[in-house]
Parts: structure tokens; sequence; C-alpha cells
């Protein structure tokens, strides 16, 4: 089981709590299947910029992963810290295609970087970044709103998702798409999304950071919203020994992320 939005104010909130107050080093994971770009008419008060996740009060603080199709050939993400619109790192992302994404976050004397990775694979990187400015805004994951301006949702299927205190080292990287639940070093919430019923997500980082699945500002059973469709025995982050994640299926995604990069970068001359 996976995560599914299929309504623009559905999304699961994780309480502020003082181990996601990062100022310098961080570290966060996420799988994502985007089903389209959120510009489906009235899906939201913007089409084609679905927020999936975001931990922030003004948009010019904390962090957060969103969409945007507008100037662009393919659907691209962005991850960024502090100022939304500035301090991002961004890449193209396959539609009805699971992806893991992952960003990190790294203080050096006076200055961050900010880098992504798919796939297990380095995208880009943005340097000298202030230092994160902190908030006490709930983690949103799926849908997020922004004032009188609506929801701002994601459209498709989320899996886990795993954040560090600290930056993961490369040889880290290719390691957490299979093995974050176990990377236990520094993780301050994981959540597997694999729920069926109940109104929690869990949290088996230890920290005791639970989700809670809502509807705009109620809170529903996991249940009542829609099954993943897909084949659960291959979602790719599940162990290799399970039978999916093998030497094979790592190229084959990882080539698809390739060709769908190197058609962003070519759009972009």
């Amino acid at each position: 089981m996976v995560f599914i939005v299929d309504k623009h104010s559905v999304h699961v909130q994780v309480p502020d709590n003082t181990v996601l107050a990062f100022s310098k080093n961080f570290s966060l994971q996420v799988w994502v299947n985007p089903e389209t770009w959120s510009d489906i008419p009235g899906w939201q008060r913007e089409p084609g910029w679905p927020a999936l996740l975001a931990k922030t009060r003004s948009w010019c603080d904390g962090f957060g992963i969103y969409g945007s199709n507008h100037g662009h050939q393919h659907p691209t993400i962005y991850m960024y810290v502090n100022e939304w619109n500035k301090c991002y790192v961004k890449c193209p992302v396959p539609l009805q295609t699971w992806s893991c994404l992952l960003m990190t976050y790294e203080w050096q004397e006076d200055s961050g970087t900010l880098k992504l990775y798919m796939n297990g694979e380095f995208v880009m990187e943005e340097k000298d970044l202030p230092p994160m400015r902190r908030n006490d805004a709930p983690l949103c994951i799926g849908a997020t709103r922004w004032g009188e301006a609506g929801w701002y949702a994601w459209h498709g299927a989320i899996g886990p998702l795993s954040i560090w205190n600290r930056t993961l080292k490369g040889s880290e990287v290719k390691k957490a798409m299979t093995e974050a639940s176990r990377m236990e070093s520094g993780q301050v919430l994981h959540l597997g999304m694999r729920e069926q019923s109940g109104s929690e997500i869990k949290d088996s980082s230890g920290k005791g950071l639970h989700g809670l699945v809502i509807d705009s500002m109620t809170q529903v059973d996991r249940s009542t919203l829609p099954p993943f469709l897909g084949d659960e025995a291959s979602l790719p982050w599940q162990p290799r020994e399970e039978g999916f994640w093998t030497l094979g299926n790592i190229v084959l995604v990882s080539a698809l992320a390739a060709v769908t990069y190197a058609a962003f970068v070519k759009s972009r001359k």
C-alpha cells in the first residue's frame, strides 16, 4: 500500500517538532509517482503547481518540494530551502513512473550547499545558500494550503519518506533507495506510507513523529482513500531479496531518468 492523493485537500500532516527544525545539515528522501501534474481544471486554484511536501509558514522559510510545468517541456520538480523561487535545485520527473528523489543540505563555514539526486544519481547542486530559517509549521505531505489561494496538491502516489539531521554521503545515496528504514544514524523521520486503514501514518524512526491523514482540516481514515492500483510486489524500494530491486532494474530506472533529463537539458538550449 502507498499513499494516494486524488483529492486536492487530502494530505498527511506531521506535527511540528524540534527535531525537524534544521538550520544547518539535513537530508530528505521520498519516492513519488505522479499521475498528472495537477493541471486538471478545478484541481487547484493555480493548476500546474503541485506541492509534494512542505514545512513552511510563508514559502520563505523551512523546506519543501513542489512541481511546475510552466516554461518547461517536461514536468519539473523543485526542492528548496528558504525561498521557494530562489534557493532550489530541480530536475524533470516522468509521469506514472516511480522516482526516488533525495535532497541534501550541508552548511560549511559561512554558506550552504543544496544537492539533488534522482534514482541514486547526482543531478545538480546550488551553492552559497543561507542557513535554513526555522518555523513552527507542521510538515504537510501531499498537499499544502497557501492562505486564500487554496490548496496546492500533488496528484498521484507517494511512497516512503525519510529525513535525517545530517548530510548523507555520496556512498549512502544509492543504499538509501532500498535501505532507508535501516539507516538509523541521524534519522529523525521514516514514514513507510503502508497503512491501509486508520488515521495515523506510523513513524518507524523511533522519534514518534506519526503523521495524521487529513482531508482539509478533518482527520480521516486511510481506508476511505483510493487503493494503489499498481503491482504491490514490484514497488521499487522493496529490499533486493524480495525480488525486484536487481541491478537490471537499477540500470533501467536510471536510464529512464537520464533520457528524461537529457531531453530537459536540450530543451533549455
